[in-house]
């Protein structure tokens, strides 16, 4: 990836129930799509234990739920 690339693209294969509750995330309204939920989930694994997940501001769905007071599920 290129030193100056924000994102890149991943293409993974996921068993049929971890796509299903991923899809029932979006229909439920909780998500915009699935590509922020998988991002979300990484995000949160991925993340410093004991850190906030709000604090994240460099990230956009933060930055959102900062603007409309939303707390991080």
């Amino acid at each position: 990836m290129a030193k100056n690339q924000r994102s890149a693209t991943l293409s993974i294969s996921l068993p049929i129930e971890i796509v299903q509750a991923v899809y029932q995330q979006v229909r439920d309204g909780k998500y915009p799509s699935d590509d922020v939920v998988v991002y979300e989930a990484l995000r949160r694994f991925l993340m410093p234990e004991g850190a906030d997940p709000a604090a994240d501001m460099d990230n956009p769905t933060a930055r959102r739920r900062a603007r409309r007071g939303d707390q991080p599920e």
